[in-house]
């Protein structure tokens, strides 16, 4: 996965270049707006923050697609390492795609921490 591999390049060819483009990330401060914005804040806070990044493979997964449209959503565990300290965060995903020159690309998404019942 591009962005637990840190892959500048290959996560800004999933990213929209599209200035609508909007991430929101699990706190409300955590807001990007374009591409750009977006990949300087991961590799300015969390690759810079964090010693590993992975994801579980997505669960419950649900997709809609409709002509150059998609939506999809699931649920992963992020497991990390700060510090020589492993944690994990649950996550609810939401991604919306767009066709752009044939290529599928995130033009919308939320990232949601997944409490407890």
């Amino acid at each position: 996965m591009a962005f637990a591999a840190e892959d500048t390049a290959r996560l800004g060819r999933l990213i929209s270049d599209d200035s609508s483009m909007v991430f929101y990330g699990t706190s409300a401060s955590e807001l990007q707006r374009g591409r750009a914005a977006f990949l300087a804040k991961h590799q300015a806070q969390d690759w810079a923050q964090l010693d590993s990044i992975s994801f579980t493979a997505p669960a419950d997964v649900n997709a809609q697609v409709s002509g150059d449209q998609a939506l999809i959503t699931y649920h992963t565990q992020l497991g990390f390492v700060a510090g020589g300290q492993a944690g994990s965060l649950p996550l609810r995903m939401t991604l919306s795609f767009h066709r752009e020159g044939g290529t599928w690309r995130i033009r919308q998404g939320a990232a949601a921490e997944v409490g407890g019942d």
